[in-house]
């Protein structure tokens, strides 16, 4: 602790200084402990979380590209919608 005002404190963990409400802090280690468990499964699951939005989007694009490409090589083969014949009129 660097200072402590009324309902705030200035705290410092060695290489960086911030202020936190007063309520926030404890001397008991047992409950710092448990909140900084409880803390980093939180932050665990919130990256997980995010991996698994990441990897759900990184196939989205690939199937995309895929598709793409897909329908790009069919248009190089000639996989195209058949012409249309024009038939001539009868003379009268």
């Amino acid at each position: 602790m660097v200072d402590q005002a009324d309902s705030m404190s200035t705290v410092s963990d060695g290489s960086f200084q911030f202020t936190v409400a007063s309520s926030q802090l404890t001397n008991d280690v047992d409950i710092a402990e448990n909140i900084a468990k409880l803390d980093y499964a939180a932050q665990a699951q919130i990256a997980e979380s995010i991996g698994q939005s990441v990897r759900q989007y990184e196939q989205q694009q690939f199937d995309a590209i895929t598709a793409a490409e897909k329908a790009k090589g069919q248009k190089k083969t000639g996989h195209k919608a058949p012409r249309r014949t024009v038939t001539p009129k009868p003379k009268r």
